[in-house]
């Protein structure tokens, strides 16, 4: 728990460098990034919460954690690197274009996965149980 916990650190502090930016793409990036975190957040005391009362749970839930986990620390970097086109592209550094693109990479990144942590933190939360429960003989 405690390596995920710092991960979720980085991502605040990643959050707090892009407040008041100075391009849209990156205001929904980091709203984006902040609803993923808060179900990466929420979904991790869950899993350490099953790990101690209810290890199947945990179990059955571990490759959708997987899921949301990469999802979330691949926004992650890709808002790190917006952080940094915006900055190049404001102080009109060369080639506009790659900090250009790279803008629109991230949000595409946004828009397509951290959209999905929600449904995956409820995925997991749904599903574990149920796929803990079912009896093993007819696996």
């Amino acid at each position: 728990g405690q390596t995920i916990g710092g991960m979720i650190e980085d991502i605040e502090r990643c959050d707090r460098s892009m407040a008041a930016p100075s391009r849209p793409e990156i205001a929904d990036i980091r709203g984006r990034l902040a609803e993923a975190r808060a179900s990466l957040a929420r979904i991790t005391q869950f899993m350490l919460d099953c790990l101690a009362a209810d290890p199947p749970v945990a179990d059955a839930a571990a490759t959708a954690y997987l899921d949301i986990l990469a999802s979330v620390l691949g926004g992650h970097a890709m808002a790190r690197a917006a952080v940094v086109a915006g900055h190049r592209l404001d102080a009109a550094a060369a080639e506009p274009d790659f900090y250009t693109a790279k803008l629109a990479t991230a949000r595409i990144y946004a828009v397509a996965f951290l959209s999905r942590a929600g449904a995956l933190e409820r995925h997991i939360r749904e599903s574990a149980p149920l796929i803990a429960a079912y009896p093993a003989p007819l696996i």
